[in-house]
């Protein structure tokens, strides 16, 4: 089952990745057998959100990355 991580507008994709915890979430999740995908939106912390982007533009991103993953793991919306 995948899962999909979406991280808020303080944040970028290493809220679930961090490397200074034994087990973070993605390694949590990874291990126990799922697909975990975290995508990088258009604000928040990053380099996209140097653009002025707002959380309302972002909601194309998150579509964008539910689509990806339908497609991805091939079950439709």
């Amino acid at each position: 089952m995948p899962l999909v991580f979406m991280p808020g507008a303080a944040v970028d994709d290493q809220i679930f990745s961090l490397s200074t915890i034994p087990t973070n979430t993605i390694d949590y999740f990874t291990g126990l057998g799922y697909t975990c995908y975290v995508p990088t939106l258009r604000f928040g912390a990053g380099e996209n959100a140097r653009w002025g982007h707002t959380a309302y533009d972002a909601r194309l991103d998150v579509r964008a990355a539910v689509k990806y993953v339908y497609e991805k793991e091939g079950t439709k919306a």
